[in-house]
């Protein structure tokens, strides 16, 4: 007698291997999904760190001087005022939104722009400035920053970036 069909054992095993694979694909997936969350938040904050010390670093390499009186050294959050051979960006001032906020710069006087997004969080700012008594003008910058993001731990990303530029004469 031939019998088409699956005994109880048959079907228990075959719904056991789909199980575990149906759990193997979505443990892959969210593993997948973690890494490409964690490498977003960290190429954003290298992108944004890269144009904030480019922009910082060509300003300084612009300047004629740095205002040392209008400047905040050695202090968290640091302020970089530098006086500029065009009358339209004199003085231009970086400093942050707020302890542990954005990176923002003012260009004569106008309002100050962001240069960073919102979500990245500059927890410290340091300018330094290294300035032999005569010759240019020298200054470094630390900053500490981080992805600030609340949504998950793959999200959080924190590095650390220093440059040094100078004024030329």
């Amino acid at each position: 007698m031939n019998k088409s069909g699956f005994t109880l054992f048959e079907s228990i095993i075959y719904i056991a291997i789909f199980s575990i694979v149906a759990t193997a694909l979505v443990t892959f997936t969210l593993h997948i999904s973690t890494a490409r969350n964690k490498s977003y938040a960290i190429q954003s904050v290298n992108a944004q760190m890269r144009l904030a010390v480019l922009t910082i670093t060509d300003a300084v390499k612009q300047a004629t001087a740095v205002n040392t009186g209008a400047s905040t050294f050695d202090t968290d959050p640091g302020v970089l005022s530098l006086q500029m051979l065009d009358a339209s960006k004199d003085p231009t001032i970086f400093s942050l939104t707020g302890d542990n906020g954005r990176l923002q710069v003012s260009e004569g006087g106008n309002p100050a722009v962001p240069v960073t997004d919102s979500d990245l969080s500059i927890t410290k700012f340091i300018f330094t400035n290294l300035s032999p008594v005569s010759g240019a003008d020298s200054i470094r910058m630390v900053a500490d920053v981080m992805y600030a993001s609340s949504t998950g731990i793959e999200f959080f990303y924190q590095t650390s970036v220093t440059s040094t530029a100078s004024t030329r004469l």
